[in-house]
């Protein structure tokens, strides 16, 4: 069993499907355990009704399951608001109006900015999480400073053998493919770029000895840091100006009731959006640093808070050139790297 595979029947055996109750609320999100196991726990004590959590490991698996089964509340990137804005639309909830003024003022723009048109429709959406690209790497045999670039690093870990991991996100490859000239993704476009043998393609990766350099979503990385340490390997974190690219995912409310408002209204809090940076290492609307414990989460977020106010950040979400052919290319390219 491939480690994609796994994660995705790891992301069913942490579901809290919870079917003998007759109050529970159906939540899709992305899967994360400390957060799910801190949800389940506070939606019970605070809203007196069960949670059924179904975690995804990526898009096309959240895709698969918003078709099949009827949703209370749905967390998912917003790279992907296209591909499915046509079944969000609920003109009877609103939870944005109230919420916006809470936001500073970059992040309020810049959720108008992603709905373009469409804002005054989408009332019950909101940012739930926010995360920069990052780059983590072995510092004691790659160098990295503002000016490094992926031929730079390929360069280097030429002479390790070491391993470069890429997030499975066709959106952020396509907008490194972009800012290095290339005019949208494609097979020879990767592989001219990428061009290094020992590339893996995975979104959560457990191994720690081969990897060189990974480039990721700084939530993933601090906590792969964290862990690394653990078990006696050391790594870095930086931010390539280049390749800092920020990425957001959007919280919907489906349906409304007293349970799923109460469920919502909490997910949505600043109180639950400050517990969940302090687990999962997040940035959310709120861009309230000063909560944060962990010193290295403290100074990127600062840092993309500071970005954010002089509208500095670069955001991906849905591309005006969104088209079946990007995801036809990436599909070509984890065929051609992972051999699924």
């Amino acid at each position: 069993m491939n480690i994609r595979k796994a994660l995705i029947l790891l992301s069913v055996i942490f579901s809290f499907q919870i079917a003998q109750s007759n109050d529970t609320v159906n939540l899709l999100m992305w899967w994360d355990k400390p957060l799910s196991l801190y949800l389940e726990k506070e939606v019970k004590t605070r809203c007196q009704v069960d949670l059924a959590y179904q975690g995804y490991v990526a898009s096309d698996q959240f895709l698969y399951d918003f078709q099949i089964e009827d949703w209370d509340i749905i967390v998912f990137e917003s790279t992907i608001f296209d591909l499915v804005k046509d079944k969000l639309l609920e003109k009877n909830i609103n939870i944005k109006n109230n919420l916006m003024k809470e936001y500073p003022l970059f992040i309020r723009n810049q959720l108008n900015k992603q709905l373009g048109s469409s804002e005054r429709d989408y009332n019950n959406l909101t940012f739930f999480s926010i995360n920069n690209i990052v780059i983590v790497y072995d510092s004691k045999k790659i160098s990295i400073s503002d000016d490094t670039d992926i031929k730079s690093i390929i360069n280097q870990l030429a002479d390790t053998g070491k391993e470069l991991v890429l997030l499975d996100d066709p959106n952020i490859i396509n907008a490194i493919l972009k800012v290095e000239g290339y005019n949208k993704m494609s097979l020879s476009s990767f592989e001219t770029l990428f061009d290094y043998k020992n590339i893996i393609i995975q979104n959560y990766i457990n191994g720690y000895e081969n990897v060189g350099v990974m480039i990721t979503w700084s939530s993933f990385a601090l906590q792969y840091i964290i862990d690394a340490k653990d078990r006696g390997f050391e790594f870095e974190l930086f931010e390539i100006p280049k390749y800092r690219f920020t990425t957001s995912t959007y919280i919907v409310q489906l349906r409304s009731n007293k349970s799923v408002n109460c469920v919502m209204n909490f997910m949505t809090s600043k109180d639950f959006m400050s517990k969940s940076s302090n687990l999962v290492f997040d940035f959310t609307p709120y861009a309230n640093y000063e909560v944060v414990k962990n010193k290295r989460f403290y100074q990127l977020y600062k840092n993309f808070y500071k970005l954010g106010s002089k509208n500095d950040l670069k955001w991906v979400y849905q591309f005006s050139d969104l088209e079946e052919s990007l995801y036809d290319s990436w599909g070509q390219i984890l065929t051609m790297k992972k051999g699924v």
